[in-house]
């Protein structure tokens, strides 16, 4: 699985792409997308700790000070993951 979400970073670095040529914003929101993937499939980790595990992945705080997440922000997610499951 780690293979796999290399694979997609990297795709998503060189496709997502500004008009200088630097990586878009997308690319974290892409990398933030598989963060709760990559824990919970690619990370050795024992059976403990991936108990506790919470499904939802903790919030940081946005540019404004309010907490980062909204409902379309997890919706761009699940769709990102829904593209990576079908190109897998």
């Amino acid at each position: 699985m780690a293979e796999v979400l290399l694979a997609y970073v990297r795709y998503a670095e060189g496709y997502y792409r500004t008009a200088d040529g630097s990586p878009a914003s997308e690319v974290k929101s892409v990398k933030r997308s598989l963060k709760p993937v990559r824990e919970l499939y690619a990370d050795p980790q024992p059976l403990s700790s991936a108990r506790g595990h919470s499904r939802r992945p903790s919030r940081g705080t946005g540019s404004c000070g309010s907490a980062a997440g909204t409902r379309a922000e997890d919706g761009t997610r699940a769709d990102q993951l829904a593209q990576l499951l079908r190109a897998w």
